[in-house]
């Protein structure tokens, strides 16, 4: 066995360096190698043991992720739903075609009168507020130019909304009539804050008082052009004389 080892070594001796070196590279690779594989091996078991131990907190985990998904799929679906919405607005009036045309969920009053194939020539669409949201079953009249929309399909126009609102802020507010802007004081600015008079009404309101003198009572403003009798009824909540 002596002779063995001694003629073993002696060949290893006579061997080139750089494959002794590689040959011992090889070796410790392999033995990083398998050192890893048998650690993954171990804490994989030891994973599938816990996981058996505890069957409950596996299942109810699994559930968890299952009822999860479907929650989110199910939410996905309703708005998809509520997206896909249709109904039907009957378009009349002073436009191309005068029709029932089917709309979605949140389009608005200008979108069913492009349905109808556009509005007329003489159509007046200053009556209408055509960024409203159309409802179903409503219908939209578009009047022409001098004709007033007729009762039955009226809707609040947009001075009358545009008062409803400032009333509801100032109540909110807590304003009354201290609130009131004063027609012989404010200047162009103020007034156009008073909701359905904007800058031509503004102007209109102070060249009247520097030509005729102050407003000695609410109802002169009716000598300005641009405002009737209803409008300055209604004005009478927010504006005063002093």
């Amino acid at each position: 066995m002596s002779d063995f080892l001694k003629t073993y070594i002696t060949k290893i001796k006579g061997m080139n360096p750089k494959i002794l070196w590689a040959c011992a590279g090889l070796v410790f690779v392999s033995g990083i190698c398998l050192l890893f594989y048998f650690s993954q091996s171990s804490k994989a078991e030891n994973d599938s043991l816990m996981v058996s131990s505890n069957p409950a907190q596996a299942y109810s985990e699994k559930n968890s992720q299952t009822g999860s998904a479907e929650n989110k799929q199910a939410t996905e679906k309703n708005q998809q739903n509520r997206d896909q919405t249709v109904f039907f607005v009957d378009v009349k009036g002073a436009v191309q075609h005068s029709q029932v045309v089917k709309m979605k969920s949140g389009e608005i009053i200008q979108s069913a009168l492009n349905l109808a194939g556009g509005v007329n020539a003489d159509a007046d669409l200053n009556q209408l507020n055509l960024a409203a949201a159309a409802t179903p079953g409503q219908v939209i009249y578009v009047p022409k130019k001098g004709e007033k929309i007729p009762a039955q399909f009226a809707a609040p126009s947009v001075e009358e909304n545009a008062f409803a609102n400032t009333a509801s802020l100032e109540t909110s507010n807590g304003n009354t009539g201290e609130s009131k802007i004063d027609l012989n004081q404010a200047d162009a600015s103020r007034l156009q804050t008073i909701s359905g008079i904007g800058e031509k009404k503004a102007d209109d309101i102070i060249k009247y008082r520097d030509e005729h003198g102050r407003f000695k009572k609410i109802e002169d403003l009716q000598n300005v052009s641009g405002f009737g009798e209803k409008t300055v009824e209604k004005l009478k909540d927010y504006v005063t004389v002093q």
